[in-house]
């Protein structure tokens, strides 16, 4: 829900836009009409065990970024590509070393 917003009466709002002057509520957030981060799992490529990651869906349908293992601490490179639209996501482990 969009309301007024005074900047002299609410200093903490994120966002003022000198044309409108509208603040956003906490219903006016994406979370509260879809998810942002979903978490995801995947076997790490070394030594085959069950991680998990958080997968901020904002970050664009194409991601790359490494994270080591939780157990075996190896460089893991994961690329993540989110379908537009539904928000399903696939993950591919590579090894990186």
């Amino acid at each position: 829900m969009n309301v007024p917003c005074n900047p002299h009466l609410h200093s903490s709002c994120p966002f003022v836009i000198p044309a409108f002057l509208i603040c956003l509520t906490a219903e006016d957030s994406l979370s509260s009409t879809m998810e942002v981060e979903v978490v995801h799992s995947y076997f790490c490529p070394n030594c085959g065990e069950p991680n998990q990651i958080t997968v901020d869906l904002s970050a664009g349908t194409k991601q790359q970024y490494v994270e080591d293992c939780a157990v075996c601490c190896r460089p893991n490179l994961l690329k993540i590509h989110v379908q537009p639209g539904s928000g399903d996501l696939s993950v591919e482990v590579e090894f990186e070393g």
